[in-house]
Formats: C-alpha cells, sequence, structure tokens
C-alpha cells in the first residue's frame, strides 16, 4: 500500500469541523434536538466560520466527556455513536424535542 493510501486509512470517520446535521448524526441526535442541547449547554456553542456555524469536534468530545464522563471517545464513528447513545440513555436523555433515532419517511432517511 503506498503511503499517500496508508495515510488515508488512518485518517478518522469525522471531519475537524461539524456542520449542525453531522453533529446531529455524530451525536444522534435530531438537528431539533442539537439545538436544544446547545441552549441547555450539554452542547458548546459553535463557532461562525466563513459565515457558518461548525463544532469542532474536540470541543463536543471534551463537553460530553466532562458532562458524562465517557472518557476518551475513539476516532471510529459507529463506536462513538454507540458509546454517546448509551451514556444519554443512562443519564435519561430522551431526545425529547424529537426521534433520537433516523425515521425513514416517504423514501428517505430524515437524521
Amino acid at each position: 500500500m503506498s503511503d499517500r493510501r496508508s495515510a488515508l486509512a488512518d485518517l478518522p470517520g469525522w471531519p475537524l469541523l461539524l456542520d449542525e446535521a453531522t453533529l446531529a448524526r455524530f451525536v444522534s441526535m435530531t438537528r431539533r434536538a442539537v439545538r436544544a442541547a446547545v441552549a441547555r449547554g450539554t452542547l458548546p456553542v459553535p463557532r461562525l466560520i466563513g459565515g457558518h456555524e461548525r463544532w469542532h469536534i474536540d470541543e463536543v468530545r471534551a463537553r460530553l466527556t466532562d458532562l458524562y464522563g465517557l472518557g476518551q471517545l475513539t476516532a471510529r464513528p459507529q463506536a462513538d455513536r454507540v458509546v454517546l447513545q448509551e451514556a444519554l440513555d443512562a443519564y435519561g436523555f430522551d431526545g425529547s424535542n424529537g426521534p433520537s433515532r433516523p425515521t425513514r419517511q416517504g423514501g428517505r432517511t430524515n437524521l
């Protein structure tokens, strides 16, 4: 395998800066639930970058680690989602602002 291919294989599955939709997928919430969690302080406030709101993935991980004692999350997206969902379930967060899992409507998945 070439150096370039092995370097690409080592990249984590999540971008460094998350938009609202990507953050919602990262924490297994709806976008509406993400906005509510930001308002409550459960998730950090986004930064304005180039006129767009973005969350730094390390700030999100750090906030959830501080609040829920999750320890270090991995760079594996599926494992992160499982750990985050289990922690949110354990602390009674039910995503009351919408479903916490993607729903299927009219042939498309809503996140």
